[in-house]
């Protein structure tokens, strides 16, 4: 992946969490269906990585 999309997709997920969800699909333009598939990845990971 890219650098510049991993960064992207680190600020809007960072924007979620603080703002919500509805704010950052405006902000960002990306529908809420994403933001909530990129979220459930997100802490899906951070609860691997609090298993090992």
């Amino acid at each position: 992946m890219l650098p510049q999309i991993k960064y992207y997709l680190g600020r809007f997920i960072k924007y979620a969490i603080k703002n919500g969800v509805i704010k950052a699909s405006i902000r960002y333009k990306i529908s809420r269906k994403t933001i909530y598939k990129c979220l459930k990845r997100y802490y899906g990971i951070l609860e691997r990585l609090n298993c090992i």
